[in-house]
């Protein structure tokens, strides 16, 4: 799967309203890409984890990261706590929005 450069990634804090992150993909890419698009598997997943750190005060200790997706049967909630699952979350959502992506921050 290909993933637009425009695409929003949006964090939600649920613990802390104050530390919200919002970004387009092409944040996350690997350093040198400037296409308008690339594969999943090159979003940079360390980034990504300085991004929540930094930004969203995401501590793996105390919290989780939770993302919806639309199954036929309704809609589905799932967990992140690691790089396959989080793009596989991505791909989840993409397949469903129009080109939104959106994680909560929960408590533990």
């Amino acid at each position: 799967m290909m993933v637009p450069a425009d695409t929003q990634i949006i964090v939600l804090n649920r613990i802390d309203a104050t530390r919200h992150a919002m970004l387009k993909a092409g944040c996350l890419w690997e350093e040198g890409n400037e296409k308008d698009s690339a594969p999943i598997w090159s979003l940079d997943y360390t980034v990504w984890q300085r991004v929540l750190s930094e930004q969203c005060g995401f501590d793996n200790n105390s919290h989780k990261l939770r993302y919806h997706f639309e199954l036929p049967g309704g809609q589905q909630t799932g967990y992140a706590y690691c790089e396959v699952q989080w793009l596989c979350a991505i791909q989840l959502m993409l397949q469903d929005s129009e080109q939104t992506v959106q994680f909560e921050i929960i408590p533990k």
